[in-house]
């Protein structure tokens, strides 16, 4: 019973006794005991008072946020963003580290090691107080080996036997970084309370996260939705996983860098210069800049892009029928003139019965939803040994 308990504490933040009982059908003799026992455990605290409903206000209950702490660690193609959180999947602190995954994947892992070691001492917090690590990435994940193959640049990240010798007995798991945001999305952000939706990230590649009926799916292995690679143009180019005309291969960021740098090698006259010296702004957000001062090879780019990525939203749609799309990634705040065609294009193409029921949102701080989300997995796998111990009681 205080698995029940525990896993529905831990996945409503905070919970009265009466709700529990009410959700959970049980007695609230037997709920009074039980959550005596996770507070003498220390896995949760009291915290705070719900809305009274004639007499006193009821105490709310949450998983103790001094518990401990976990890691959560993305590594992209152009950053890695690490974070250390609390129990409740707060951000304590965190840091974002450039790197030039194709050249420097090698050192990654003293990086990581180096960038948690110093947080740790900047916040006067022992390693010992370490409950789990998280690593997510946006590339093939082996969980049994620990790696992850960013195929695009043929490369290969073993995590594991380095991150072990340094935390050995706690849980150090892989996730999917698509994944990871739109779990954060899910419990933090614009899918609160939301049963059927779709995350999209956009960025040098593209991926998607299917939520149904509360559930977001994926396989045994980590795999989620891989819109990247639906073929949206037969005769397209051959992509790196294999097949022709893939989605990524003709919408993604890495799609326009190509592009951009093919015009200005054939002399193009264009707003858009050597995309290096934009330094911290995202190629979309130099193409939408320009496009936003009448450039016509980025109005054309942005067209084009769109249209496709519409395509592949269209298709989720037509399949999955969401109530809500949340889009992450690399979006521009100020200029949404890829957003509205990308809307367009999706509705051009989408069975209108389904598409006028649904909601599009963009999601501009997809790094903390990740990062968060992570915390939320390596939490899971933290909490599965309570839940095992307390399975039989």
């Amino acid at each position: 019973m205080q698995k029940t308990i525990l896993k529905y504490i831990k996945e409503n933040k905070f919970s009265s006794k009466l709700d529990i009982v009410q959700r959970l059908n049980l007695s609230l003799s037997s709920i009074t005991k039980r959550i005596n026992e996770l507070l003498f455990d220390k896995i949760i605290v009291e915290n705070g008072f719900g809305t009274s409903t004639g007499g006193r206000k009821p105490t709310l209950y949450s998983l103790n946020p001094d518990f401990g702490i976990t890691v959560s660690v993305i590594v992209d193609f152009d950053m890695i963003n690490i974070s250390i959180n609390d129990f409740l999947s707060n951000i304590i602190a965190k840091k974002n580290i450039p790197v030039n995954l194709s050249r420097e994947a090698h050192s990654v892992i003293k990086k990581i090691i180096a960038s948690v070691e110093a947080l740790m001492q900047e916040n006067n917090l022992p390693t010992s107080k370490i409950k789990g690590v998280g690593i997510a990435g946006g590339g093939i994940l082996n969980k049994e080996k620990g790696t992850i193959q960013f195929k695009m640049i043929n490369k290969i990240i073993n995590f594991s036997p380095a991150l072990r010798k340094i935390y050995d007995d706690v849980p150090l798991i892989l996730e999917d970084v698509v994944y990871a945001e739109a779990m954060g999305e899910k419990n933090f952000s614009q899918a609160l309370g939301i049963s059927n939706f779709i995350y999209v990230r956009y960025n040098k590649t593209i991926g998607a996260v299917i939520c149904s009926d509360g559930k977001i799916h994926r396989d045994s292995t980590g795999y989620v939705s891989e819109l990247g690679h639906v073929t949206v143009d037969k005769e397209g180019p051959i992509c790196y996983c294999g097949s022709r005309g893939c989605l990524e291969l003709i919408a993604s960021e890495w799609y326009l860098e190509k592009e951009i740098e093919k015009a200005l090698n054939r002399g193009v006259i264009t707003h858009i210069k050597n995309l290096r010296s934009y330094r911290k702004k995202s190629v979309l957000e130099v193409i939408s800049e320009a496009g936003e001062k009448g450039d016509r090879l980025a109005l054309s780019l942005l067209d084009q892009v769109s249209e496709n990525f519409g395509i592949g939203l269209a298709t989720l749609i037509n399949l999955f029928h969401p109530t809500l799309v949340i889009m992450g990634g690399n979006f521009p705040e100020k200029q949404n003139s890829f957003f509205r065609l990308v809307r367009q294009y999706t509705k051009m193409y989408s069975l209108r019965g389904l598409e006028k029921n649904v909601e599009y949102k963009l999601s501009f701080n997809t790094d903390e939803m990740g990062l968060k989300g992570l915390s939320e997995l390596v939490m899971d796998e933290v909490l599965q040994d309570f839940y095992n111990r307390f399975s039989e009681k």
